[in-house]
């Protein structure tokens, strides 16, 4: 018997050991993953913390993976990808609990994931975590750290390991924790990894785009003219105004002699935080993201003499839903799907995506303000900096 013990903590040291340094091109152990039956080849496999409010992310990482990848609506008409996408979540499943507290009141009323055509495996115990190496995000309840006090458990039909583990965190951190996703091929051949994930749009286009090389739907970004940086006094680059409800079909920005224009660049449709999560906890004020960027955008009290945009490569269905979802009443969302207009106002990342800047343009064309890296707290100076804009007239 010490031998067969010995053999199997021989056996689970190897797998967790190789599972921690799973890299792109290893083969994933999809074996692994309990209850689930492969029905597509291309796979995305999330391994996150809950579905719950106690992750802040959580709701914009489900929706934002039903338009992109499920509804496919991130990819070009008739070209929606078939994937299986597999949630592993180290939490119970609290859907379908019938408790009658106010947290589980709290979550049936507020969370707004989308979880249709997705495999949800809750993990609750983190076995499945830990047997592809990965640490869980929750320490174990007393009840459960008693079943595992021995350090192996062995059932008569089939091999299964009950660790206790030291946890990577207590429970109340969740907030912070990034998600881990490895996209598969057929063979459950690592194609890409991310091991930083919080439905950042810094982190879901470089996924988009990947994804669609693969499936051979665009190629990789060959475009490297350096455009020369835009400063203050400035004329500002002109362009056509690409929004979802075709208000403007034909009209380019700098048609418009008598408004100020207001133009934030963000890098992607359903990133951050929705905003039911941001009710709770304040969050907005401490979120660096799309969602929080926009809203705080949208929500500045500003004169009647400007206009605003919100600029992001995109699709034009996509960002009919992305605006509806944040509620914004006071920003036009334009689509950029080229990254020309990104390029030439020096918004556009190599990687893939939009930098976070914001320019503010007299009607005459001309630069007035450009903030580079446009955040949370400049929400309070954007509106004093109109202010004195506008009053010079100029």
């Amino acid at each position: 018997m010490k031998k067969i013990y010995a053999l199997f903590l021989v056996v689970l040291f190897f797998n967790k050991a190789t599972s921690q340094g799973l890299h792109v091109q290893d083969k994933f152990p999809i074996h692994s993953i309990t209850g689930y039956q492969p029905a597509n080849n291309l796979k995305l496999v999330a391994f996150i913390p809950s579905l719950y409010l106690d992750c802040e992310y959580a709701s914009m990482l489900s929706t934002s993976f039903h338009y992109y990848f499920v509804q496919g609506l991130a990819f070009p008409s008739g070209q929606k990808p078939k994937i299986d996408i597999i949630l592993v979540v180290n939490d119970k499943d609290k859907w379908t609990d019938n408790d009658l507290t106010n947290q589980s009141k709290i979550f049936k009323l507020e969370n707004r994931n989308i979880l249709d055509s997705m495999k949800v495996i809750y993990d609750e115990t983190g076995y499945i975590y830990t047997s592809v190496g990965l640490p869980v995000f929750r320490p174990f309840s007393k009840q459960q750290v008693q079943q595992t006090s021995s350090p192996l458990k062995i059932s008569s039909d089939s091999l299964s390991f009950n660790l206790s583990m030291s946890p990577e965190q207590p429970s109340d951190s969740l907030l912070n924790k990034s998600s881990v996703l490895f996209l598969l091929d057929a063979d459950n051949k690592i194609l890409f990894k991310d091991t930083a994930y919080r439905a950042q749009g810094e982190h879901l286009k470089p996924l988009e785009n990947y994804m669609k090389q693969f499936l051979s739907l665009t190629s990789r970004d060959t475009n490297h003219q350096e455009y020369t940086m835009l400063k203050i006094g400035d004329k500002a680059p002109d362009f056509i105004l690409k929004d979802p409800n075709n208000i403007f079909p034909t009209k380019k920005l700098l048609d418009d002699k008598e408004k100020w224009k207001i133009i934030t660049f963000y890098p992607a449709a359903f990133s951050g935080t929705l905003p039911s999560a941001l009710s709770h906890g304040g969050m907005l004020a401490r979120i660096a993201s799309c969602s929080a960027q926009i809203q705080s955008f949208d929500k500045i009290i500003l004169g009647s003499t400007e206009i605003r945009y919100a600029i992001s490569s995109s699709t034009m269905p996509l960002l009919k839903y992305w605006g509806s979802t944040l509620q914004t009443y006071n920003t036009v969302y334009l689509n950029d799907e080229d990254y020309e207009i990104a390029k030439q106002y020096n918004a556009y990342n190599k990687n893939g995506y939009n930098n976070r800047l914001t320019y503010i343009i007299a009607p005459n064309g001309i630069i007035k303000y450009i903030d580079l890296n446009y955040t949370n707290e400049d929400e309070q100076q954007l509106p004093e900096k109109m202010r004195e804009l506008t009053k010079s007239k100029k």
